[in-house]
């Protein structure tokens, strides 16, 4: 009887042996996967902030190069209207030397025109001017659009960012969730099986000590 009890306790320090090892290594691959996912998670959220980097990059140069090009139209039309008064007074200087030698003849007619050719300059300076102040307008509307809607498409992606982390948040609260049940699953059946093993051996002891007990009466 004691050989078999002590063959019994052997027999049960080596079945907790393995399920302590069986444990241990549930244990160090839980840890692995919660790892795993947590460096997935890190490179997920680099790999988000380096293309945001690069659309933020992409954006600043797009809007150089659509201030440059506003630019050089500004310029192109400030220089035209620059060639074009220059045309104007060249071509005043030409008609007033010759007013200057038909003078004496044409003194009435060209008092005349004189005074129509000052009005048509005035007239068309005058409808410069507004043309200028049209596209002055125009080119301020575009501009300002243009400004709306980079800043629409600025808050839409950081609404959507916001969005994306949220979602990436709640699937890991129910990641968490699931696996902390499991774990729970896992441990409740582990101290279940201990607690039958436990039971056993007290029943199997006493069915030992009863025999014992009805051999040593005989």
């Amino acid at each position: 009887r004691q050989r078999k009890r002590q063959k019994d306790r052997e027999k049960d320090r080596k079945t907790e042996k393995k399920t302590e090892r069986q444990r241990k290594r549930q244990k160090d691959r839980e840890k692995d996967r919660k790892t795993e996912k947590k460096t997935e998670r890190q490179r997920k959220r680099q790999k988000d902030r380096e293309k945001d980097r690069k659309t933020e990059k992409k954006t600043e140069r797009q809007r150089k190069r659509q201030k440059d090009r506003e630019k050089d139209r500004k310029t192109e039309k400030k220089t035209e209207r620059q060639r074009k008064r220059q045309k104007d007074r060249e071509k005043d200087r030409k008609t007033e030397r010759k007013r200057q030698r038909q003078r004496k003849r044409q003194k009435d007619r060209e008092k005349d025109r004189k005074t129509e050719k000052k009005t048509e300059r005035q007239r068309k300076r005058q409808k410069d001017r507004e043309k200028d102040r049209k596209t002055e307008k125009k080119t301020e509307r575009q501009r300002k659009r243009q400004k709306d809607r980079e800043k629409d498409r600025k808050t839409e992606k950081k609404t959507e960012r916001q969005r994306k982390r949220q979602k990436d948040r709640e699937k890991d609260r129910k990641t968490e969730k699931k696996t902390e049940r499991q774990r729970k699953r896992q441990k409740d059946r582990e101290k279940d099986r201990k607690t039958e093993k436990k039971t056993e051996r007290q029943r199997k002891r006493q069915k030992d000590r009863e025999k014992d007990r009805k051999t040593e009466k005989k």
